[in-house]
């Protein structure tokens, strides 16, 4: 099994893994999103290299929702998840 298939395979569980595997999981993610720095109502242009499920994407586009993303991630079933995101 390749690592493609691995992340695949985990994508149905992925973020509810994320909240039990990293310690703080909220403070990690706020202070990830807080550090982007600009007026809320810019337009940005996100680029999200390995993407997984739009997890962290999600949070920002929840704080700028005018952004323009591109998620990017080797696993096609992790983008399968952010599509179901609202994700611009």
């Amino acid at each position: 099994m390749n690592i493609q298939e691995v992340f695949n395979s985990a994508a149905v569980d992925y973020d509810n893994l994320r909240r039990i595997l990293i310690p703080c999981f909220d403070d990690f993610y706020k202070t990830a999103v807080e550090i982007i720095s600009g007026d809320d109502t810019a337009p940005l242009k996100i680029l999200d290299l390995g993407a997984g499920t739009g997890l962290y994407s999600g949070m920002v586009q929840s704080v700028f929702p005018n952004a323009e993303f591109t998620l990017l991630d080797l696993a096609p079933e992790m983008l399968e998840k952010a599509k179901g995101l609202a994700i611009k």
